[in-house]
């Protein structure tokens, strides 16, 4: 059974130590704990030197030694003091000691290492210590102890972590213990400060950002005016050809497309722009590290790339099944596009992984049924006249969307003064909601730029059937036009260039094959 008592140390402040006696096969010690969260403990010495001065005063006792109950006397008073100024100097060393974890970079990539500085400052003390770094959950590592004798003032260590998962990381403070001279007392504490690092995933692979199978680099809204100034477009983005100035290099756009691009700039005003990233459970199709909320989420990065480049207030709305799941409102600062990196790195569809058979079966049944429509637009067989009715029903009927979730936001972030440009990240499967979404933010005067990741390129017969891949592409690429003919809106397609390139293929071999039969 624990035994609890409480005693207070006064020594340059006053620290209040809670004790708690902890019974053990192997301990018999006292944790110590301050307002700090210092754990002070008495070592083995100090329990057999407890144990020597009471065997003392046994026997003095009882063969009546003033002698020996001297020795009793002084012994426990130089105890007591040991425990006195080994508390004074703990809450002094700990005052007076900084120490600092440093990292080369804020972000790196997943299955790399970097390297954890640990920088030690302190002023002269009477006590020995060891530090010892901490691995964040999620790392690996063996950091190795720095040890500093009672005269080192400074000292550095430096310890290797690898990333082997994506995500945002804080380095845990420092693991410190404080020993005095003769062994008899330890304090454990933790301290130092906490850097934070993300662990970008691997981009996908063949990232394509386009409208009709052709690549566009990037032009996402326009709000220029009569003076200079900055703005995320009329800046282009385009591939560089020989002869650009090298000054107007994109090396962030370069970077993470692989490819060299240039920016060119016009004269622009600032204006809000809001990413409004959809991770619902249907952006979660596709293999591991190419889904459609990794396409987007390449997009995306490169957007608040481009927007930190041009000073332009940036901000995110994230929404799933349930509604808003995280939101910053737009700002100007560098923590801010931080903010706005770690938000989107953090993001991952929702849904459990026991309903991808669901899911995909649901979005392929959106996507045949528009896929059908279109076919059947023409159709004066009496198969396709019979049917057109009820693909014509379904195009026309308005679905009640102000309650779904990617509209609420919108509506609540088109509603400002002044306007802002909205930049949405979704794929096709709730086409009514995203089209509606796209009309109220237009008629309130914003700006929409949307990219769309196609259903019919993330379907599990895309690469077996490409007939049908090109049949539910041609669908998707009709809605993309709708949208897109909407005033102030542009709408893009994200996704593997590759399979876009074969369905476009498969469609011109069709088209082909039939001119054949025909003739």
């Amino acid at each position: 059974m624990a035994k609890r008592l409480t005693l207070a140390f006064f020594v340059s402040r006053p620290r209040a130590f809670d004790v708690e006696q902890i019974d053990s096969p192997d301990t018999n010690t006292f944790n110590v704990v301050s307002d700090n969260a210092c754990i002070m403990r008495a070592t083995r010495r100090f329990w057999a030197s407890s144990a020597t001065i009471l065997a003392l005063a046994g026997l003095a006792l009882l063969y009546t030694a003033p002698t020996l109950l001297a020795g009793v006397v002084l012994l426990s008073a130089w105890l007591l003091t040991e425990q006195f100024r080994f508390a004074r100097r703990a809450a002094h060393t700990i005052d007076t000691t900084t120490i600092t974890q440093t990292l080369p970079q804020q972000r790196v990539a997943v299955e790399s290492s970097t390297t954890v500085t640990l920088t030690v400052q302190r002023e002269s003390t009477a006590l020995d210590m060891e530090i010892i770094p901490q691995v964040p959950t999620g790392a690996r590592g063996t950091p190795q102890p720095l040890t500093l004798d009672p005269t080192d003032h400074d000292a550095e260590t430096t310890d290797d972590l690898s990333w082997p998962i994506a995500g945002a990381f804080t380095l845990p403070k420092p693991t410190i213990t404080l020993r005095d001279r003769f062994g008899l007392f330890e304090e454990t504490l933790t301290l130092g400060t906490t850097p934070d690092l993300v662990v970008e995933p691997h981009a996908p692979r063949n990232l394509h950002v386009g409208a009709g199978g052709d690549e566009i680099a990037a032009t996402y809204g326009s709000h220029s005016a009569q003076r200079g100034g900055s703005g995320l477009d009329p800046a282009e983005l385009r591939k560089y050809v020989p002869g650009d100035p090298s000054n107007q290099i994109d090396w962030k756009a370069t970077a993470r497309l692989n490819e060299t691009y240039v920016r060119e700039f016009e004269a622009q005003t600032d204006r809000e722009t809001m990413l409004v990233v959809d991770h619902r459970d249907s952006l979660a199709d596709g293999d591991e590290g190419q889904t459609k909320f990794a396409y987007l989420r390449e997009v995306l990065l490169a957007m608040t790339d481009v927007a930190e480049g041009l000073d332009d207030p940036l901000g995110i709305t994230a929404i799933d099944d349930d509604g808003i799941t995280a939101q910053i409102d737009p700002s100007q600062t560098r923590n801010q596009y931080e903010s706005v990196r770690t938000r989107l790195h953090e993001l991952t569809p929702t849904g459990s992984q026991s309903h991808g058979d669901q899911r995909q079966q649901t979005a392929t049944q959106a996507t045949r049924a528009n896929t059908v429509g279109t076919v059947l637009q023409g159709d004066t067989t009496e198969y396709g006249t019979t049917l057109q009715p009820y693909y014509a029903s379904r195009k026309t009927h308005v679905e009640r969307v102000t309650d779904e979730p990617l509209f609420h936001a919108v509506n609540q972030l088109s509603d400002s003064e002044p306007t802002r440009l909205l930049v949405v990240a979704t794929d096709d499967t709730h086409r009514r909601e995203l089209q509606e979404a796209v009309k109220l933010a237009v008629q309130r005067g914003n700006q929409v730029v949307a990219f769309l990741t196609p259903n019919a390129l993330f379907e599990r017969y895309a690469l077996a059937d490409m007939e049908a891949t090109y049949e539910a592409y041609v669908s998707f690429e009709e809605f993309r036009r709708t949208l897109d003919r909407l005033p102030r809106t542009r709408v893009f397609e994200v996704g593997p260039g590759d399979r876009i390139d074969a369905a476009l293929r498969a469609g011109r071999t069709r088209r082909g094959g039939e001119v054949a039969h025909e003739s």
